[in-house]
This record gives structure tokens, sequence and C-alpha cells, in this order.
């Protein structure tokens, strides 16, 4: 007689459960990888107010999450292993720092190709020019650049392509270091050159969530190809010096610590001026605290600091003195510049502004938290501030320390409206340290994985908000090849950076619709640019627009017909002779009148010298990423070349 067959539990073996969970955290990571890789293949660019929040389908972002997510899983078991969670972090990094190559294929960030400017002359044997590139009084960045050039012959468009990437993947080098010092004290070895990679391995994996937050929460796109880039390099390896002799040393310097200090020092000091206050800050609070104890050391890189200002770059000090009188501890300008010139605009860019807003403050309440979980057992004795800090450990100590010297920087407006975003990357090493020294317990780094969960989708939001702006389109960039080629030496107001590209110094130009600049463009600017301080520069000027004008005036004045009313106002302008006209990039030249006429000649197209212009809303903005079709139609000797 036939009977049912009865289910039958089967125990695994223990080592086949042990493998079960050693598969889980790799398996959710390489699906959510390829889910977005396959996404992203499918994807196309459609810009908007949001950057490359629609281009991208929402299977990308689970995929996004799913890799922080691999990483909570993977911490929650007994022993995780660092190497995975490292390629977790790297796995994030890749992805999304090389979706905008993928989609875009041309080098984002504008301000990129105006760096490499300050590149180009030493590359075609021009040599220094302090007094005309602001960046040549501090010349470490060009002169590397202008010899990796040519030692490799790298193209300009490849060296800005990758380098966001690869700066940041060299990033992660020191910040490694720096997270692992502050979660086991007993690395490095005492003599760190013969610590074994096996024993690195056997340090606690948690350092790795200071990588994620570092990752997740840095969207202030400071890593384009600019010597702040470079020398945020160099501050992280001071950093791991000073942290290294204040955490193992007791504050004591020997002789290798005390010249690697002073040697990258002067490096940040030769490359970036805002970076070096910002490390001299650092040097000092360390030092007042007794966190560092040689006050000499100090005093030696103050010195350096003012010799290189007085001396090497007294060129722009005799240009900008005055201006940066004005400005240092300047607390409305600096709130002008940094807040309200931020968080303005079109709706869009508004939103996008309050949620990098909210985003930092998420970032710095976590530190908080964490702060106070350690705190905690310690709480009946914490409204007194000594017990408080006595409490902390000296990793913490160290971090909070660090975190305020780069706060107090921030009213130092020197640096115009890009302070406040400099303060919040320059936060984030300290606030990752603070988050994995505290974060002891896995129910704390579990609450710490879930926010890099939530937080993991909307870096793309935060990251390439401005990515209209940002994007350079391929007709940009042959509009800028033009000027180089064909009008230096000449005068160039608009299509920003065409002028500041290639050939930058036989170029001079004005910009027309740069962010946070003092005021909106008017008729005048356009229809009367020989008046924008061009000195006695040679050449003829010309005015320019481009896509990325178009898309500045929407996001940053929300005036999306600005630049196609001052185009269209150009172009019927028997003073302006069209010579380059395309959808992306158009240029004019300017045809002087004779003095007593140009007034007439503005009034004559119902422009009055003072007044704005008014808006018109037939003008079409053309194609979906921001771009505009050429006002006016072609008109005579005008160049249509083929894309």
């Amino acid at each position: 007689m036939l009977t049912k067959a009865q289910p039958m539990a089967i125990a695994l073996p223990r080592n086949a459960r042990s493998t079960g969970s050693l598969a889980v955290s790799p398996a959710i990571a390489v699906g959510a990888l390829l889910v977005s890789v396959v996404s992203l293949a499918g994807a196309r660019l459609r810009l908007d107010g949001y950057g490359l929040l629609h281009s991208l389908p929402w299977p990308y972002y689970v995929g996004l999450a799913g890799l922080p997510l691999a990483s909570v899983v993977e911490w929650r078991r007994g022993r995780a292993r660092p190497l995975l969670l490292l390629a977790y972090v790297s796995a994030f990094l890749l992805l999304v720092w090389l979706t905008p190559y993928v989609l875009e294929g041309t080098p984002r960030f504008r301000t990129s190709y105006l760096s490499y400017g300050y590149v180009d002359p030493v590359v075609r044997g021009q040599g220094l020019l302090p007094r005309l590139f602001i960046y040549h009084n501090w010349p470490l960045f060009p002169l590397l650049m202008a010899a990796i050039q040519n030692v490799t012959g790298i193209s300009p468009l490849k060296m800005m392509d990758f380098w966001p990437t690869v700066i940041s993947v060299l990033y992660m080098v020191p910040l490694s270091v720096l997270l692992l010092m502050a979660t086991d004290r007993s690395w490095p070895a005492e003599r760190p050159w013969r610590t074994s990679l096996k024993a690195t391995l056997r340090v606690d994996a948690r350092w790795v969530a200071g990588l994620w937050v570092f990752v997740i929460f840095q969207w202030t796109n400071q890593d384009y190809f600019s010597p702040q880039a470079l020398t945020f390099l160099f501050y992280l390896g001071l950093v791991v010096v000073l942290a290294h002799t204040a955490l193992r040393r007791e504050g004591e310097f020997n002789g290798a610590s005390g010249a690697a200090t002073v040697i990258l020092f002067t490096l940040i000091v030769a490359t970036h001026v805002l970076s070096a206050v910002v490390a001299l800050f650092v040097i000092t609070a360390l030092t007042l605290t007794r966190q560092l104890k040689r006050p000499t050391l100090l005093l030696l890189c103050l010195l350096v600091f003012v010799a290189w200002q007085a001396y090497a770059a007294a060129p722009f000090y005799e240009f900008y003195g005055h201006r940066l009188l004005q400005t240092v501890f300047a607390a409305g300008d600096f709130l002008q510049s940094n807040v309200s010139g931020r968080i303005s605009g079109s709706g869009a860019h508004l939103a996008v502004g309050r949620l990098r807003v909210a985003v930092t403050a998420i970032v710095f309440a976590l530190g908080g938290f964490t702060v106070l979980v350690q705190l905690r057992p310690r709480r009946r004795r914490l409204w007194r501030p000594a017990p408080a800090w006595r409490a902390l450990s000296d990793e913490v100590r160290f971090a909070l320390v660090l975190l305020i010297a780069t706060v107090l920087v921030g009213p130092v407006s020197i640096y115009g409206g890009e302070m406040l975003i400099r303060t919040e990357l320059f936060s984030l090493p300290p606030l990752a340290m603070i988050i994995v020294a505290t974060a002891e317990t896995r129910r704390v780094l579990t609450a710490v994985g879930a926010v890099l969960i939530a937080m993991a989708p909307l870096h793309i939001v935060t990251h390439y908000g401005n990515e209209l702006y940002d994007y350079v389109s391929p007709g940009e960039l042959a509009g800028f090849r033009y000027i180089a080629d064909h009008l230096a030496p000449s005068k160039i107001y608009g299509g920003f950076p065409g002028g500041g590209f290639l050939k930058s110094a036989t170029l001079r130009w004005r910009n027309s619709t740069v962010p946070n600049a003092n005021h909106v463009p008017a008729a005048p600017d356009f229809l009367e640019p020989n008046a924008h301080n061009w000195g006695k520069a040679p050449g003829g000027v010309y005015v320019a627009f481009s896509r990325g004008d178009i898309a500045a005036a929407t996001l940053f004045y929300n005036q999306p017909h600005l630049i196609g009313d001052m185009q269209r106002l150009v172009a019927h302008n028997p003073h302006f002779q069209a010579v380059y006209v395309t959808p992306d990039y158009s240029i004019y030249r300017w045809l002087p009148p004779p003095p007593r006429r140009r007034r007439a000649a503005a009034n004559a197209y119902g422009v009055h010298p003072t007044a704005k212009p008014a808006r018109a809303g037939a003008y079409a903005t053309g194609s979906r990423a921001g771009g505009a079709k050429t006002a006016g139609g072609r008109t005579r000797k005008a160049t249509t070349p083929t894309k």
C-alpha cells in the first residue's frame, strides 16, 4: 500500500550554514552592482533642474542602496571581512563617479576647463604668469599637471575626464589609514612598514563605515580638476601624520614625523591658499589643546605660510589685497555668498540646495548621535564640560578638535561662495573618525548603516543636482576650440569658460552668468562689451552665448529666457557680426560704433543702459539638455561647423 511521503527536515552541517552566511553579503553586492550597471547601460541623458535624476532608471537607485546594504549584512556577522567591505565601497565610488562619463562623454564641471587654463601656458612653454593667472602664485598644480601631460602625452580632455575618479580613489588611501587608527589602538605596529597585510585584515572592520560616510556625503564636487582637489590629498596625508603623532606618540614629534609635517604643509601652501589656512588652523588647535607638543613646529609652519604669501604670492596681493581686507571675517558677505546665494534660483535648484543642506545636517547629527552613545554611561556628569571632555576617547577628542578648527575657518570668506562647501568637505574626515570610533557595538553600526542605505540613492541628486549647468556639450567644446584656433588674441564676454581654456595666456574673458555673480547680466553688458575692464589687452572684442549660459541663468537666476533675449538683441544689432553660430555655442564680433553713437544704438533697440531685459516668452530654449536655438538665424560670414 502506497503511503503519502512525509516531509523530512534535513539538518545542515554547521560548516554548510557558515558557508551560506558567508555568501549572503557578496550575493547582495553582486546583484546590486549588476542591476545598476545594466540600468546605466540603457540610460539616456535627460538633464533638467534636478541634474541626472531623470536620466537614470529606478533600478539604478535600487542598486546604489544595495551596496551599503551588503555592508550592513557583513557587519552583522560575527567577524566581518574588511576586503569585501572595501570592495563594496570602492564599487559604489567607481559606479557613481563614472556615471556622468558614461552618459555625457565629455569632461564635466566647467571650472575644470578654467583650471586647465592655468596649465596650458606651462605646457606651451610660456611659463608661469602670476600677474595674469591667480593660481600661478601657488604654482605646484599647473607645474605638476604640465609635467604629467608632457611625460604621458595624455590629452587635456582625458586628464579632466578621469581626474575626479582617480583623485577620489587616492583619497581613500590616507583616509583608510586615519580610520584604522581611530578604530584599533594596536594599529599600526611600532614599525608600520613591517605591518603585514594579514595583521591589517584582523583589525575591526567597522573602519570601512568611515569610508562609506565620506563617499556618500561627499557631494561637494570639489574633486574636479583643480588645485584644491590636489591639495586635499596633501591635507589628508598631513592629518594622518598629525593623528599618528597625537594618538600613538602622545603628541611628541620625531625627526620623520616633523619633517613630513613641514614638507606636506609646504606642498599645501604652494598649491592652494585656503587649504593652507585650514591646515594652519588645525595645527594651531591641536597645539593649543596639547595634542601636539612642539610649538616650534607651529611657528615654522606659520613662517612658511607668511613667507610664501609675502614673496612668492606677492603679485596676487598687490592686485587683490584691498578686496581681501574687506571680506576677511565679513559675516554678512559670508552668509550671503555661501547660503542665500546658493539656495536661490529656480524651484528645482532651490530643492536641490535644501536637500544638500539637509544631508549635511544629517551627517553632523550622525556624528553627534554616536558621541552621545559613547558618553551615555557617564551621563550624570555630562553637564560639566571638563568631565565630558575627559570621558571621550583620545580618537574622538582628536577628531573633535580637527572638526572645530575646520568650522572656524568658515568666516574667512576669501573663497567667496564655495567657502561653506569647502568647509563641509574638510569636515567629513573628522566626522568619519568620530562615527567609527564611537560605533563600538553592532547595534550602533547597524543604525549608521541604515542611514547610509537611505542616503545612497540621494547622492545622485546632491552630487549631480547642477548637472544642467555642469555638463559641457560637444558643441560647446567645438566653440572653445574655435576661440583658441581662430580668435586668439581677443577678448571674450560670455560663453564661460571658452576664453579661459586653451591658449589662455593670449585670451581675455569675462563671464556673463557665473553663479553668484555680483549682478544679473543686463543688456548693456552685452551691447557694450568693451566696457568690461579689459585693460590694454590686444585683439578684438567678442560676445559669446552658450548652452551653459542658458543653464546658469535658468538654475541660478530663474530666468530661462535671459540669454535668449540677449542673443536676439546682439544678433539684430548692426554693430555685431556673427562669426560662429551653432545651437550650443555662438560668437559675435563687436564692431565698435563712434563714441557718440553708442548710447543711441542701444536705445534704438529699446534698451535703456541701466534697464534689465524684458522676458521674451516666444524665444525657444532648445534641447532637453537646456541648449538654445540660435537667435536671429545665420547672418553674414557666419560659420556653422559640422559636428
